[in-house]
């Protein structure tokens, strides 16, 4: 187990560092100039910051038919619920995620990205937004991985608690031709892929560890 956990975090701290190079434009392939070699854009120039139509504490349910997830619940186990008949008519009237777009949470855990994959949701307005890419020259994977590496912490000289649509807008990236974001995309989902497996095997050598110890002592 200790063996485990020691490549766990290696693994983790080997995609720390390839995050931090695609954010300052450093990471490279052997046979790909690095990133600094696209164009530094800013993400208000070409997506827009959008939101669910509100839906009120009374419009909800302990359970129901559709989840309806809040800052607190995003990424995890839905708490509400709205009927099937408002989210068909707010999906159809409203602004609504695409599938492959992702998820951001405003306040709370600030910055949290969860990529939505068209499963029936709905989403709480103002604290939960996504960005609708309107350039054919940004992939929405490569786009997810920059804005969830985002250190909000210390983006700014003052903490932030909470994100404004602003504070994305402002946001500036280096955008590489389409293959090589393509490429950062799938080197950077297979690295955090392997994460969570390392992690797995990690859990179970562990829970493995405590009930051998407990059938010793017994």
């Amino acid at each position: 187990a200790k063996k485990q956990q020691q490549l766990v975090e290696s693994l983790k701290k080997y995609k720390r560092g390839a995050v931090s190079r695609l954010l300052n434009g450093t990471l490279a392939f052997n046979d790909c100039p690095n990133t600094e070699t696209g164009q530094l854009k800013r993400i208000g120039d070409f997506c827009e910051v959008q939101m669910c139509k509100r839906v009120f504490k009374e419009q909800t349910t302990p359970d129901g038919d559709v989840p309806f997830y809040k800052i607190g619940t995003i990424g995890g186990l839905p708490d509400a619920y709205i009927s099937r008949s408002l989210y068909e008519e707010y999906k159809r009237k409203y602004s609504f995620p695409r599938k492959g777009e992702f998820l951001i949470s405003c306040a709370g855990t600030v910055g949290k990205c969860v990529l939505y994959d068209g499963e029936d949701a709905y989403y709480q307005d103002s604290n939960i937004v996504w960005l609708r890419n309107n350039s054919p020259e940004v992939s929405n994977d490569y786009l997810y991985i920059l804005v969830s590496n985002v250190d909000w912490a210390t983006l700014n000289s003052t903490t932030i608690t909470r994100i404004y649509n602003d504070n994305l807008r402002e946001l500036s990236f280096y955008i590489p031709p389409l293959q090589m974001q393509k490429r950062i995309a799938d080197y950077i989902f297979a690295l955090s892929s392997r994460i969570e497996a390392e992690q797995k095997l990690l859990a179970k050598l562990q829970q493995e560890k405590v009930g051998l110890l407990q059938h010793l002592f017994i």
